[in-house]
């Protein structure tokens, strides 16, 4: 058959490459889609995602009483912690801290300091002891949001802190990863989603941060380690919300601009950073219960009435619950909010409500009310950095190197082929529901010797996703086919030699649009979409893989297909998707991949040049992309599987890692097409 099928290739292939380049003139590219101009909701992956997140945060009522409450209370932190990847805790190994310089300001001093939050793993920050403040004082960590280039040098953050000092507190501000003098290579917020490969989350490398910091303050002699407060605002409101309840330490919180309900935030706070989700979290509970774990610690929630990211109907509502968890200690006034009829940013009414809550509950003073703000000079220049402007040295930890570390040391305990299609399934966010899928016709065209049917194929209830089914003119009345899938977009299909060399063999192809990719990703940034999957616990790489798996079963069952014979074929991240789709169970007879990543482990780069909807959060913890290729034998051939950089892998290394499959570095579009219909 194989000599056979080669001829009859190469007899053929020319003829439709030379047609894909003069198509017929009557059919233009509107014609390759399936939904025109306006994707329709049933078509919305974003619209999906947000939709099982609000349910699922809705499923998380307040607890009826304290009994309900201290039942559920240690399974909300543990869960916390393993969402942030805390869980265990990180050991608490040497600080190692060094004053790096010093300040004089009006009215405190500042020492630069930096300390080893892990090993080798610098925190550059800004201690600000007051001068005239009663000592051993009160200490206060203040974490900037994201500041990308300033971090905690950043003016509001600056005036925040120089508001606590005066206070008479000593006030500690870092620079959170990626941020200030720590915004170097292998820091960036976009390698959150490496680092959820590895169980690891941007938020929980900042909480860690921040709770090692505060080990730092109660070590020194002029803080008192019994009055202890945390505080910040957006990115650091948000880790003052997720640090506190792993620090009973703290009397005091004030997290600001970032307190919201995860329904309110998802559905209507629009596109944010990957630090914000952290892996399902939203199945487990509702902010108000993070908040809850602090009772009857004091907790106050300040945000703008404007903000667009964090609506304050959500805010006040989640504050409204918490408090409601607080009563169940009789402490209801230990929660509070404020508003300030601005967006979002550290205003100075916010700022104002800080000083008042720090001053009640670190210093015993006042009624927790706002106080005002002296105006001060901020300082800037090199006085306030630790590495006068040059960055933290390059032969230090980043969260790149702890990433790829992490992920080194799990390959010995990864799973075995047995217990694997399981495992990745619960990395996917377990198995959906089996349902049939539901194909309709939405019309048809003529191109290059093929009838193409336009197709949207109902996936899973909710959830249509569109296709092209081409059928070579004169194929047989069951002939084989092959489901395609291409690196962004179903019309690819149209210039892939390998589905000219299928088409010419009288074999159909079936060319798919996983939900958000090609027509259907309009109207999204893929950020938004990608970071609320992970924060579902079901990631948009597991729901195209069930798209996969569904149209795979489509295929296989039309009555004009030998559906024994059914394979697939896809490029770059499509053939991510093919094999997995294939390892848990798709009817696939064999699978052909061009330019797929080969492992999860190249994904860890400070460029990270891969499409970040590759993102299977804890994937690495239990197998990487060779051990679920192995799965399928010798049904698999690869050609050019990528490493770094986007660069293929040496014909060694491929043929080394993919042992157990077929690589074909330099494999020919009709020796792939002749793979793909068996002949092999």
């Amino acid at each position: 058959m194989g000599s056979t099928l080669a001829c009859a290739s190469l007899a053929l292939i020319a003829v439709f490459c030379a047609a894909a380049e003069e198509e017929t003139a009557d059919v233009t590219d509107h014609d390759w889609t399936c939904f025109g101009e306006t994707v329709p909701d049933s078509a919305n992956a974003l619209r999906f995602v947000i939709d099982a997140c609000a349910t699922a945060a809705k499923q998380h009522a307040v607890p009826k009483d304290r009994a309900t409450w201290e039942a559920r209370r240690p399974h909300v932190k543990r869960t916390l912690a393993a969402a942030l990847g805390l869980d265990p805790m990180p050991p608490r190994s040497p600080l190692n801290a060094r004053i790096m310089g010093s300040a004089e300001l009006e009215g405190c001093r500042v020492e630069n300091v930096v300390f080893e939050s892990r090993p080798n793993f610098l925190v550059t920050a800004n201690v600000f002891i007051p001068d005239e403040a009663a000592l051993p004082a009160p200490g206060i960590v203040v974490v900037p949001g994201h500041a990308m280039e300033d971090g905690k040098n950043y003016g509001l953050y600056l005036q925040a802190q120089l508001g606590l000092a005066r206070l008479g507190c000593v006030v500690l501000g870092y620079d959170p990863i990626g941020q200030g003098e720590r915004k170097k290579p292998g820091f960036d917020h976009k390698l959150g989603y490496g680092s959820l490969l590895v169980g690891q989350t941007n938020e929980g490398y900042i909480v860690w941060d921040t709770l090692r910091a505060l080990d730092y303050l109660a070590a020194r002699e002029d803080v008192d380690a019994s009055r202890l407060g945390l505080c910040g605002n957006s990115g650091g409101g948000e880790n003052t919300v997720y640090a506190m309840p792993f620090d009973d330490r703290l009397k005091a919180g004030a997290s600001f601009c970032f307190t919201c309900s995860y329904d309110a935030w998802v559905r209507e706070g629009g596109n944010h950073c990957i630090c914000n989700h952290m892996p399902g979290l939203v199945q487990h509970m509702e902010e108000f219960e993070v908040i809850g774990l602090n009772a009857p610690r004091a907790f106050l929630a300040g945000n703008g009435a404007e903000d667009p990211i964090f609506p304050i109907a959500g805010t006040r509502q989640a504050v409204a619950d918490a408090r409601s968890v607080y009563a169940l200690y009789d402490a209801q006034d230990r929660v509070a909010s404020v508003e300030a009829p601005l967006a979002h940013g550290w205003s100075l009414p916010l700022r104002e409500a800080a000083y008042g809550w720090m001053n009640r509950w670190l210093l015993d003073q006042g009624d927790g009310a706002p106080m005002p703000e002296t105006p001060a000079t901020i300082p800037e220049g090199p006085d306030m950095l630790c590495y006068d402007g040059a960055g933290i040295p390059v032969d230090s930890e980043t969260v790149v190197s702890l990433n790829r570390a992490r992920a080194e040391a799990f390959r010995d305990g990864h799973v075995g082929p047995g217990a694997l299609p399981d495992a990745v399934w619960a990395c996917l966010g377990g198995q959906p529901e089996d349902t049939e899928p539901v194909a309709r016709t939405v019309g048809a065209f003529a191109w290059n010797g093929c009838h193409v049917e336009k197709l949207v194929l109902t996936t899973e209830p909710g959830m249509d996703v569109p296709a092209l089914f081409l059928r070579p003119d004169g194929a047989a009345d069951l002939c084989p086919a092959v489901l395609y899938l291409g690196a962004a977009d179903k019309a690819a299909v149209r210039e892939d030699s390998v589905v000219a060399a299928l088409l010419a063999s009288g074999c159909a192809v079936l060319a798919l649009d996983p939900r958000g990719m090609g027509e259907t990703a309009r109207g999204f940034v893929e950020n938004h979409l990608v970071s609320d999957g992970v924060f579902l616990g079901r990631s948009v790489f597991a729901q195209r893989v069930w798209d996969v798996m569904q149209s795979l079963g489509y295929l296989a069952s039309r009555p004009d297909v030998a559906g024994r014979g059914v394979s697939i074929h896809g490029r770059e991240g499509g053939g991510l998707l093919a094999v997995y789709a294939a390892a848990l169970g798709a009817p696939a007879a064999c699978v052909t991949t061009d330019r797929m990543l080969a492992g999860y482990r190249y994904f860890l780069e400070d460029a990270q040049p891969q499409p970040i909807w590759l993102c299977v959060p804890g994937i690495l913890r239990v197998t990487d992309i060779p051990n679920v290729a192995s799965l399928l034998g010798e049904r698999l051939l690869l050609r050019d599987p990528i490493g770094y950089g986007l660069e293929p892998l040496s014909n060694e290394i491929a043929t080394t890692d993919f042992a157990d499959n077929i690589s074909a570095k330099d494999g020919t579009a009709e020796a792939m097409a002749e793979f793909l219909l068996g002949g092999r």
